[in-house]
Parts: C-alpha cells; structure tokens; sequence
C-alpha cells in the first residue's frame, strides 16, 4: 500500500517573434518546485511464516528550468495553435529513504540532469486563448 502528497508549483514566460501577421516563432522559459512525500507499507510473509513486513518514508523535493521553442499560428487575434518542438532542461532532484523502524538508517540521493530533447517523442500541440490580446 502507498499514500503519496504533494505540492507542484510551475509558472512560465513566453516571448514570441512574428513571421507574419499570423505566424510567430516562440522561445518558452519555464521553472517549477515539487515537494513530496510518500509511504509504503508491504507486508511479506515467507514460507516459514517469518516476516512482519516493512514500512518505509520517502521525502523529495526538486527544482526545475527549462527552455521550448515552438511556433504559434494565430487562427483569430484571440486564439492561437502551438506546436513545442522539444526542450532543453536541467533538474535538480534530492530525497531521503528511510524505514519507520528506528534502526534503520536514512538513505539520501542527490541528482543533477541536463537533457536535451528534441525528438519527435517531445513534439507538443496546444491550443491558447490570449485574453488581453488587441
């Protein structure tokens, strides 16, 4: 059994160069923070009847930034289809394991990725409502 909470914060800026007057490239520049808990409770009983099971507590947070370009073709002044070409991102991410039990140690984990992605796995269509557009 596992019961996981958490909190995800993302915001983002777009900047975009027009083509024409209803084509326009964009470079997006996103961030966010996840902050996480999870616990997992297994109960093993062996052949024997032995085992009590194990319950353990994991704590994570991570940090985001990333840049997409994409472009955006503009089917009214108020109504715009993206299409997100990949991303470059890195991410930060650090979590510590530990068992309910009082013996067991904390188990921490750190890492740090760069990714560049620009496959057709990362291709991204959207559809976007501009309200304060003119």
């Amino acid at each position: 059994m596992e019961k996981r909470r958490a909190q995800l914060f993302r915001v983002y800026a777009r900047q975009y160069k027009y083509l024409t007057e209803k084509l326009a490239i964009h470079g997006t520049v996103s961030t966010g923070y996840q902050n996480s808990t999870s616990k997992n409770k297994s109960s093993v009983d062996y052949l024997d009847g032995t085992g009590s099971g194990q319950a353990t507590e994991t704590q994570a947070k991570s940090f985001m930034v990333g840049f997409s370009p994409g472009f955006t073709f503009f089917a009214s002044k108020k109504v715009g289809l993206n299409l997100t070409l990949g991303a470059l991102t890195y991410s930060h991410s650090q979590s510590e394991e530990r068992s309910v039990n009082a013996s067991s140690p904390i188990e921490p984990y750190k890492s740090n990725t760069v990714e560049l992605d620009f496959s057709s796995m990362n291709l991204n269509l959207g559809l976007s409502y501009y309200m304060g557009r003119n």
